[in-house]
Protein backbone atom coordinates (compact mmCIF):
# COMPACT_ATOMS: atom_id res chain seq x y z
CA UNK A 1 0.00 0.00 0.00
CA UNK A 2 1.62 3.65 -0.93
CA UNK A 3 0.15 6.50 -1.12
CA UNK A 4 2.13 6.87 -4.95
CA UNK A 5 3.84 4.86 -6.67
CA UNK A 6 6.42 5.49 -9.99
CA UNK A 7 6.52 3.11 -12.43
CA UNK A 8 9.82 3.57 -14.16
CA UNK A 9 13.08 4.04 -12.45
CA UNK A 10 15.02 6.23 -15.06
CA UNK A 11 15.54 10.14 -15.21
CA UNK A 12 11.78 11.13 -14.88
CA UNK A 13 10.75 8.38 -13.05
CA UNK A 14 13.97 9.41 -10.08
CA UNK A 15 12.88 13.38 -10.68
CA UNK A 16 9.80 12.86 -9.72
CA UNK A 17 10.80 10.46 -6.44
CA UNK A 18 13.10 13.54 -5.07
CA UNK A 19 10.42 16.17 -6.19
CA UNK A 20 7.77 14.39 -4.82
CA UNK A 21 9.00 13.75 -1.56
CA UNK A 22 10.51 17.19 -0.70
CA UNK A 23 6.94 18.49 -1.28
CA UNK A 24 4.88 16.01 0.14
CA UNK A 25 7.64 14.62 3.00
CA UNK A 26 5.15 12.45 4.20
CA UNK A 27 3.29 10.37 1.65
CA UNK A 28 4.46 6.85 1.04
CA UNK A 29 6.46 6.69 -2.27
CA UNK A 30 7.51 3.25 -4.06
CA UNK A 31 10.03 3.62 -7.71
CA UNK A 32 9.04 0.18 -9.83
CA UNK A 33 11.58 -0.67 -11.86
CA UNK A 34 11.95 -3.98 -14.52
CA UNK A 35 15.74 -4.08 -14.34
CA UNK A 36 17.75 -5.18 -11.55
CA UNK A 37 18.92 -1.45 -11.16
CA UNK A 38 17.40 1.75 -11.43
CA UNK A 39 18.78 4.19 -14.25
CA UNK A 40 20.38 2.35 -16.65
CA UNK A 41 19.49 4.42 -19.78
CA UNK A 42 21.02 7.10 -17.94
CA UNK A 43 24.47 5.65 -17.50
CA UNK A 44 24.96 5.65 -21.74
CA UNK A 45 23.82 9.21 -21.96
CA UNK A 46 26.96 11.62 -23.63
CA UNK A 47 28.87 8.86 -24.32
CA UNK A 48 28.92 8.52 -20.35
CA UNK A 49 29.56 11.66 -19.40
CA UNK A 50 25.58 12.08 -19.33
CA UNK A 51 24.56 15.34 -21.53
CA UNK A 52 21.78 16.28 -18.77
CA UNK A 53 19.92 19.60 -20.68
CA UNK A 54 20.62 22.50 -22.42
CA UNK A 55 20.46 26.07 -21.76
CA UNK A 56 18.45 26.56 -25.13
CA UNK A 57 15.37 24.05 -24.32
CA UNK A 58 12.75 26.89 -24.31
CA UNK A 59 13.36 27.55 -27.72
CA UNK A 60 14.39 24.13 -29.04
CA UNK A 61 12.01 22.56 -31.60
CA UNK A 62 10.34 19.49 -29.43
CA UNK A 63 7.49 17.48 -31.04
CA UNK A 64 4.61 19.34 -29.08
CA UNK A 65 7.13 22.07 -28.58
CA UNK A 66 3.60 24.26 -26.79
CA UNK A 67 2.65 21.40 -24.94
CA UNK A 68 6.02 20.89 -23.01
CA UNK A 69 6.54 24.83 -22.47
CA UNK A 70 4.98 24.74 -19.23
CA UNK A 71 7.45 21.85 -17.66
CA UNK A 72 10.67 23.40 -19.12
CA UNK A 73 9.71 26.38 -17.83
CA UNK A 74 8.97 25.68 -14.15
CA UNK A 75 12.98 23.72 -14.46
CA UNK A 76 16.23 25.47 -13.18
CA UNK A 77 18.41 22.34 -14.27
CA UNK A 78 21.61 23.64 -12.52
CA UNK A 79 19.65 24.29 -9.53
CA UNK A 80 17.84 21.12 -9.00
CA UNK A 81 21.62 18.91 -9.53
CA UNK A 82 23.08 21.55 -7.02
CA UNK A 83 20.40 20.35 -4.50
CA UNK A 84 21.30 16.96 -5.02
CA UNK A 85 24.99 17.74 -4.89
CA UNK A 86 25.78 18.06 -8.42
CA UNK A 87 27.24 21.25 -10.08
CA UNK A 88 26.74 21.56 -13.53
CA UNK A 89 29.02 23.32 -16.94
CA UNK A 90 27.92 24.52 -19.87
CA UNK A 91 29.67 24.36 -23.00
CA UNK A 92 29.62 26.78 -25.66
CA UNK A 93 26.32 25.39 -27.66
CA UNK A 94 24.68 25.27 -24.44
CA UNK A 95 24.84 21.62 -23.79
CA UNK A 96 24.80 20.76 -19.62
CA UNK A 97 27.15 18.11 -18.21
CA UNK A 98 28.08 17.52 -14.23
CA UNK A 99 31.67 18.67 -13.62
CA UNK A 100 32.50 15.36 -13.15
CA UNK A 101 31.53 14.50 -16.42
CA UNK A 102 30.54 10.99 -15.39
CA UNK A 103 26.79 9.69 -15.99
CA UNK A 104 27.42 7.42 -12.94
CA UNK A 105 27.72 10.38 -10.42
CA UNK A 106 24.21 11.80 -11.74
CA UNK A 107 22.57 8.13 -11.04
CA UNK A 108 24.10 7.92 -7.66
CA UNK A 109 22.85 11.13 -6.78
CA UNK A 110 19.49 10.93 -8.10
CA UNK A 111 19.31 7.33 -6.16
CA UNK A 112 20.90 8.55 -3.11
CA UNK A 113 18.43 11.68 -2.73
CA UNK A 114 15.22 9.92 -3.61
CA UNK A 115 16.21 7.24 -1.35
CA UNK A 116 17.32 9.93 1.85
CA UNK A 117 13.86 11.51 1.01
CA UNK A 118 12.37 8.07 1.96
CA UNK A 119 10.90 7.00 -1.37
CA UNK A 120 11.33 3.04 -1.20
CA UNK A 121 12.85 1.36 -4.46
CA UNK A 122 11.82 -1.69 -6.08
CA UNK A 123 13.86 -3.75 -8.77
CA UNK A 124 13.11 -6.39 -11.16
CA UNK A 125 9.56 -5.93 -11.04
CA UNK A 126 7.87 -5.58 -14.47
CA UNK A 127 4.28 -4.41 -14.60
CA UNK A 128 2.07 -5.42 -17.00
CA UNK A 129 -1.54 -5.02 -15.50
CA UNK A 130 -2.48 -1.68 -14.01
CA UNK A 131 -6.66 -1.18 -13.24
CA UNK A 132 -8.18 2.01 -11.55
CA UNK A 133 -11.67 1.48 -9.15
CA UNK A 134 -12.86 2.33 -6.17
CA UNK A 135 -10.12 6.02 -6.08
CA UNK A 136 -7.40 3.34 -6.06
CA UNK A 137 -4.53 1.78 -8.36
CA UNK A 138 -4.12 -1.72 -8.55
CA UNK A 139 -0.54 -3.06 -10.37
CA UNK A 140 -0.42 -6.62 -10.72
CA UNK A 141 -2.84 -7.82 -8.37
CA UNK A 142 -0.31 -7.43 -5.84
CA UNK A 143 0.36 -3.62 -5.03
CA UNK A 144 -2.10 -0.33 -4.40
CA UNK A 145 -1.74 3.53 -4.63
CA UNK A 146 -3.67 6.50 -4.88
CA UNK A 147 -1.98 8.26 -7.57
CA UNK A 148 0.00 6.46 -9.92
CA UNK A 149 2.62 7.87 -12.51
CA UNK A 150 4.17 6.64 -15.62
CA UNK A 151 7.53 7.14 -16.21
CA UNK A 152 8.63 3.68 -18.17
CA UNK A 153 10.06 5.91 -20.76
CA UNK A 154 9.44 4.35 -24.61
CA UNK A 155 11.11 1.95 -26.77
CA UNK A 156 14.07 3.01 -27.95
CA UNK A 157 17.20 1.31 -26.69
CA UNK A 158 15.65 -1.67 -25.55
CA UNK A 159 18.75 -3.50 -24.17
CA UNK A 160 18.52 -0.47 -21.27
CA UNK A 161 15.24 -1.54 -20.40
CA UNK A 162 12.82 0.54 -22.63
CA UNK A 163 10.60 -2.28 -23.77
CA UNK A 164 7.40 -0.05 -24.59
CA UNK A 165 5.48 -1.33 -21.69
CA UNK A 166 4.33 2.04 -20.71
CA UNK A 167 2.48 2.38 -24.06
CA UNK A 168 0.86 -1.08 -23.12
CA UNK A 169 -0.19 0.16 -19.39
CA UNK A 170 -1.60 3.62 -20.86
CA UNK A 171 -3.64 1.57 -23.60
CA UNK A 172 -5.11 0.29 -20.99
CA UNK A 173 -6.33 3.22 -19.17
CA UNK A 174 -7.90 3.94 -22.64
CA UNK A 175 -4.89 6.93 -23.99
CA UNK A 176 -3.90 7.18 -27.35
CA UNK A 177 -0.90 6.51 -28.57
CA UNK A 178 0.34 8.12 -31.60
CA UNK A 179 2.33 6.28 -34.01
CA UNK A 180 5.89 5.44 -32.57
CA UNK A 181 9.18 5.72 -34.53
CA UNK A 182 12.65 5.41 -33.80
CA UNK A 183 14.53 8.79 -33.32
CA UNK A 184 18.03 10.07 -33.08
CA UNK A 185 19.21 6.89 -34.91
CA UNK A 186 21.74 6.36 -38.04
CA UNK A 187 20.13 6.39 -41.98
CA UNK A 188 20.08 3.61 -43.81
CA UNK A 189 21.05 4.46 -47.34
CA UNK A 190 21.92 2.70 -50.17
CA UNK A 191 25.82 3.51 -52.00
CA UNK A 192 27.48 4.35 -48.91
CA UNK A 193 30.07 1.20 -48.26
CA UNK A 194 32.45 2.38 -50.29
CA UNK A 195 32.33 5.65 -47.89
CA UNK A 196 32.61 3.71 -44.08
CA UNK A 197 34.55 5.57 -41.86
CA UNK A 198 34.68 8.92 -43.51
CA UNK A 199 32.68 11.94 -41.96
CA UNK A 200 31.85 15.13 -43.54
CA UNK A 201 31.29 18.48 -41.69
CA UNK A 202 28.44 20.56 -43.72
CA UNK A 203 25.04 21.47 -43.77
CA UNK A 204 22.45 18.76 -44.44
CA UNK A 205 19.31 18.43 -46.03
CA UNK A 206 16.47 15.40 -45.64
CA UNK A 207 13.92 15.54 -48.78
CA UNK A 208 10.80 13.20 -49.21
CA UNK A 209 10.27 11.70 -52.49
CA UNK A 210 9.13 14.62 -54.48
CA UNK A 211 12.32 16.33 -53.49
CA UNK A 212 10.74 18.75 -50.95
CA UNK A 213 12.27 20.30 -48.01
CA UNK A 214 11.34 17.68 -44.78
CA UNK A 215 14.43 18.73 -42.49
CA UNK A 216 17.87 19.97 -42.04
CA UNK A 217 20.68 19.95 -39.75
CA UNK A 218 24.23 20.49 -39.88
CA UNK A 219 27.70 20.18 -38.03
CA UNK A 220 29.12 16.26 -38.46
CA UNK A 221 27.72 12.74 -40.43
CA UNK A 222 30.00 9.52 -40.81
CA UNK A 223 29.16 6.83 -43.60
CA UNK A 224 28.84 3.44 -42.26
CA UNK A 225 28.93 0.19 -44.52
CA UNK A 226 24.65 0.29 -44.00
CA UNK A 227 24.27 4.02 -44.53
CA UNK A 228 24.77 7.60 -42.12
CA UNK A 229 25.47 8.21 -38.40
CA UNK A 230 26.63 10.75 -36.77
CA UNK A 231 24.84 13.67 -35.13
CA UNK A 232 23.79 15.92 -38.25
CA UNK A 233 22.05 12.94 -39.50
CA UNK A 234 20.24 11.74 -36.05
CA UNK A 235 18.79 15.06 -35.41
CA UNK A 236 16.86 14.63 -38.97
CA UNK A 237 15.92 10.85 -38.54
CA UNK A 238 12.93 11.30 -37.37
CA UNK A 239 11.48 12.55 -40.69
CA UNK A 240 13.17 9.70 -42.30
CA UNK A 241 11.42 7.06 -44.53
CA UNK A 242 12.04 4.72 -47.73
CA UNK A 243 12.39 6.77 -50.59
CA UNK A 244 13.94 10.40 -48.87
CA UNK A 245 16.85 12.10 -49.84
CA UNK A 246 19.76 12.69 -47.40
CA UNK A 247 21.66 15.72 -49.32
CA UNK A 248 25.08 17.02 -48.33
CA UNK A 249 26.78 20.15 -48.54
CA UNK A 250 29.73 19.71 -48.07
CA UNK A 251 30.83 23.42 -49.11
CA UNK A 252 28.51 25.71 -46.53
CA UNK A 253 30.84 28.75 -46.76
CA UNK A 254 30.37 29.04 -50.13
CA UNK A 255 27.71 29.27 -52.57
CA UNK A 256 27.70 27.08 -55.57
CA UNK A 257 29.19 30.13 -57.97
CA UNK A 258 31.86 30.41 -55.97
CA UNK A 259 32.59 26.90 -55.82
CA UNK A 260 32.91 26.89 -59.07
CA UNK A 261 35.21 29.45 -59.26
CA UNK A 262 37.22 28.01 -56.66
CA UNK A 263 37.63 25.03 -58.70
CA UNK A 264 38.48 26.61 -62.05
CA UNK A 265 41.30 28.41 -60.33
CA UNK A 266 42.21 23.98 -59.00
CA UNK A 267 41.83 23.52 -62.76
CA UNK A 268 44.09 26.45 -64.03
CA UNK A 269 47.02 26.09 -61.25
CA UNK A 270 47.06 22.31 -61.99
CA UNK A 271 46.14 21.80 -65.80
CA UNK A 272 47.02 18.10 -65.81
CA UNK A 273 45.67 17.30 -62.31
CA UNK A 274 43.04 14.75 -61.84
CA UNK A 275 39.66 15.79 -60.35
CA UNK A 276 40.46 13.70 -57.23
CA UNK A 277 43.37 15.02 -56.54
CA UNK A 278 41.87 18.66 -56.74
CA UNK A 279 38.56 17.76 -54.67
CA UNK A 280 41.24 15.98 -52.13
CA UNK A 281 42.33 20.17 -51.73
CA UNK A 282 38.98 20.75 -50.41
CA UNK A 283 37.25 16.87 -49.48
CA UNK A 284 38.40 14.00 -47.78
CA UNK A 285 39.83 11.63 -50.33
CA UNK A 286 37.10 8.59 -50.61
CA UNK A 287 34.52 11.37 -50.52
CA UNK A 288 36.28 13.43 -53.33
CA UNK A 289 36.58 10.01 -55.38
CA UNK A 290 32.48 9.35 -54.90
CA UNK A 291 32.05 12.78 -56.36
CA UNK A 292 34.32 11.89 -59.29
CA UNK A 293 32.41 8.78 -59.91
CA UNK A 294 28.98 10.64 -59.75
CA UNK A 295 29.80 13.67 -61.80
CA UNK A 296 28.21 14.10 -65.01
CA UNK A 297 31.11 15.49 -66.60
CA UNK A 298 34.69 16.70 -66.32
CA UNK A 299 33.30 20.27 -65.88
CA UNK A 300 33.73 22.61 -62.75
CA UNK A 301 30.55 23.71 -62.74
CA UNK A 302 29.33 20.16 -62.43
CA UNK A 303 31.47 19.52 -59.62
CA UNK A 304 30.50 22.50 -57.36
CA UNK A 305 26.66 21.40 -58.21
CA UNK A 306 27.61 17.48 -56.46
CA UNK A 307 29.77 19.57 -53.62
CA UNK A 308 26.62 21.41 -52.88
CA UNK A 309 24.24 18.65 -52.93
CA UNK A 310 25.69 15.54 -53.46
CA UNK A 311 22.47 12.82 -52.36
CA UNK A 312 22.13 9.51 -51.29
CA UNK A 313 18.36 7.51 -51.58
CA UNK A 314 17.48 6.57 -47.86
CA UNK A 315 16.13 3.27 -47.11
CA UNK A 316 14.96 3.89 -43.89
CA UNK A 317 16.36 3.87 -40.07
CA UNK A 318 18.32 1.73 -37.94
CA UNK A 319 16.37 -0.22 -35.43
CA UNK A 320 14.80 0.54 -31.50
CA UNK A 321 17.99 -0.86 -30.25
CA UNK A 322 20.35 2.01 -32.00
CA UNK A 323 17.46 4.79 -31.36
CA UNK A 324 17.89 7.21 -28.58
CA UNK A 325 14.95 8.57 -28.13
CA UNK A 326 11.46 7.15 -29.34
CA UNK A 327 8.98 9.47 -31.34
CA UNK A 328 5.57 9.37 -30.62
CA UNK A 329 3.71 8.23 -27.25
CA UNK A 330 0.71 9.31 -25.53
CA UNK A 331 -1.36 11.66 -27.22
CA UNK A 332 -0.93 15.62 -25.56
CA UNK A 333 -5.02 15.98 -25.89
CA UNK A 334 -4.89 13.01 -23.21
CA UNK A 335 -3.05 15.18 -20.76
CA UNK A 336 -2.98 18.39 -19.00
CA UNK A 337 0.23 20.52 -19.88
CA UNK A 338 0.51 22.41 -16.50
CA UNK A 339 -0.06 19.28 -14.28
CA UNK A 340 0.68 16.18 -16.79
CA UNK A 341 -2.50 15.03 -15.32
CA UNK A 342 -4.64 12.63 -17.14
CA UNK A 343 -7.93 14.03 -18.42
CA UNK A 344 -9.27 10.81 -18.57
CA UNK A 345 -8.09 8.88 -15.10
CA UNK A 346 -8.11 10.26 -12.14
CA UNK A 347 -5.17 11.01 -10.15
CA UNK A 348 -3.02 9.46 -12.83
CA UNK A 349 0.16 11.17 -14.30
CA UNK A 350 2.88 10.62 -16.59
CA UNK A 351 6.53 12.28 -17.84
CA UNK A 352 9.18 11.39 -20.15
CA UNK A 353 9.62 9.67 -23.14
CA UNK A 354 6.19 7.99 -22.70
CA UNK A 355 4.41 11.31 -23.74
CA UNK A 356 4.28 12.28 -27.04
CA UNK A 357 7.49 15.11 -26.71
CA UNK A 358 10.67 14.75 -28.08
CA UNK A 359 13.82 16.85 -28.92
CA UNK A 360 16.88 16.45 -31.15
CA UNK A 361 21.30 15.97 -29.90
CA UNK A 362 22.05 17.97 -27.28
CA UNK A 363 20.75 17.46 -23.78
CA UNK A 364 16.92 17.95 -24.99
CA UNK A 365 15.39 15.01 -24.40
CA UNK A 366 17.26 14.17 -20.96
CA UNK A 367 16.14 17.96 -19.52
CA UNK A 368 12.25 17.59 -20.92
CA UNK A 369 12.40 13.68 -18.68
CA UNK A 370 13.94 15.49 -15.96
CA UNK A 371 11.57 18.91 -16.09
CA UNK A 372 8.14 16.63 -16.52
CA UNK A 373 9.11 14.58 -13.90
CA UNK A 374 10.11 17.27 -11.33
CA UNK A 375 6.68 18.59 -12.13
CA UNK A 376 4.96 15.66 -11.82
CA UNK A 377 6.23 14.99 -8.89
CA UNK A 378 5.35 18.23 -7.18
CA UNK A 379 1.69 17.70 -7.33
CA UNK A 380 1.35 14.33 -7.23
Amino acid sequence: MYDTIIIGGGASGLAAAVSMRRAHPTKRVAVVERLPRVGKKLLATGNGRCNLGNTNALTHPYTNAAFARPALEAFDPKSFFLSIGIAVRSDSEGRLYPLGNQAATVLDALRFSAEREGTKIITDTAIHMAEYSNNRFLLNDSMECETLLLAAGGEAAPQHGTDGGGFSLLRQFGHTITPLKPALVPLTAAGTAPLKGTRIQGNFSLLDSKECLLAESSGEILFTDTGISGIAAMDVSRRAAPGCLFCIDSLPMYSTEESANLLRRFRCDNPTAPWEQLLSGLLPKAYASALCKAAPSAESADFARLCKAFCFSVTGTRGWKDAQVTHGGAHISGWSSHTLRSRLVPNLYAAGEVLDVDGLCGGFNLQWAFASGCLAGQLL
